[in-house]
């Protein structure tokens, strides 16, 4: 089944026109369980349409009871899509009007890199502030006086859908890459803030270049290997971010970053899983792909799902936590260095927190 899973993952993002044989309405089924854990149903429902203008008969098992809860649910997707649209907005004017500037991370920012924005599915509506950490949770306490600060963010929920408004927009485990990550981010700040994009109905927000979001998106896909879980929703993000964009001029000084931030061989297995199995043609490639680390990736990918959704599942806060805290053990014989980094970090949150009363 998986293997039929990334076909139809190509065929809706372009590479291929159709599956290479017909599924069973058994692995219909598993297809669709996997595009839930992975969180691209909305984006396989394009395959779908695919397939049905260029061989109609590999849909032949795919039962009416599916597909219309397969639609269905891409439909509450559009509308979720369109609700954090108008939020976005709203919000941008609401920060504004006070003074501060913001620019939209992940979420409708990066949906408009996709041939159809509103199917890639939405989270809760990330804001990076541009201001003192001090500043804005002076002013989100203003507006919910119940938010609680943590260490990159604090959240509060806006007309029912969940807000983070982060004070930085990530960060590394290791304390000397992330110091050159954060100098990295403070430099190309005002440009974040000034890359204003349209979103529809009159409304435009502040979203990252995409040469920033080339070594964001990298740390961000980072963090989550090691932390919370990677998912294939990661990955077609990432595949849209590099297609808009030919890389061949810029790879060796990204090629530089990756280094310097130490994620080089991270992104090594993202580019050969990329071009494994979303099917990335080699002028895209930030950096030469290498199969071990990508194998250890693609794993991940499949044992867990989007967040760590299937490792998690059922387990109380304080099993998750000890998950999430103990999880880079699992990578040390490949990352023995990030493994190492990512339990001093927790070790060090821990009495960041108690010093902060967090």
């Amino acid at each position: 089944m998986i293997d039929l899973f990334f076909e139809l993952l190509q065929v809706s993002i372009g590479i291929r026109d159709n599956l290479s044989r017909t599924p069973s309405e058994r692995e219909w089924e598993e297809m669709y369980d996997e595009a839930e854990r992975q969180a691209v149903v909305g984006v396989l429902l394009e395959g779908l349409q695919r397939c049905m203008l260029h061989d109609e008969r590999c849909l032949a098992n795919l039962s009416i009871d599916l597909k219309l809860s397969w639609i269905g649910e891409v439909q509450m997707m559009e509308a979720e899509y369109r609700r954090h649209v108008k939020r976005s907005g709203e919000l941008n004017l609401l920060f504004k009007d006070a003074g501060l500037r913001s620019c939209i991370l992940k979420g409708i920012g990066i949906a408009q890199l996709y041939p159809h924005p509103e199917r890639r599915q939405c989270g809760d509506i990330d804001l990076w502030m541009d201001g003192s950490r001090k500043d804005v949770i002076t002013f989100i306490k203003k507006l919910d006086s119940e938010a609680k600060p943590k260490f990159k963010d604090i959240a509060f929920p806006y007309k029912e859908t969940e807000v983070e408004i982060h004070f930085i927009p990530t960060y590394l485990n290791n304390f000397h890459y992330n110091k050159r990550l954060q100098r990295f981010i403070k430099e190309n700040s005002q440009q974040q803030f000034d890359n204003k994009i349209e979103v529809g109905n009159g409304l435009s927000i502040c979203t990252p270049t995409d040469d920033f979001n080339v070594i964001f998106q990298m740390s961000h896909m980072y963090h989550h290997f090691f932390c919370e879980g990677i998912g294939m929703r990661h990955f077609v993000d990432y595949f849209y971010l590099l297609k808009r964009n030919d890389v061949r001029c810029k790879r060796e000084g990204l090629r530089c970053k990756l280094r310097e931030f130490g994620m080089l061989k991270f992104a090594n297995g993202v580019m050969w899983v990329l071009q494994e199995k979303l099917g990335l043609d080699d002028k895209y490639l930030v950096v030469e792909p290498k199969e071990k680390i990508g194998m250890l990736i693609l794993k991940q990918i499949q044992e867990y799902g989007n967040f760590g959704s299937k490792e998690l599942e059922g387990k109380s806060k304080f099993q998750i936590w000890m998950s999430t805290t103990f999880k880079p053990i699992k990578y040390l014989s490949h990352f023995p260095g990030a493994s190492f980094d990512r339990l001093l970090f927790m070790v060090w949150l821990q009495g960041w927190k108690i010093l902060h009363k967090e």
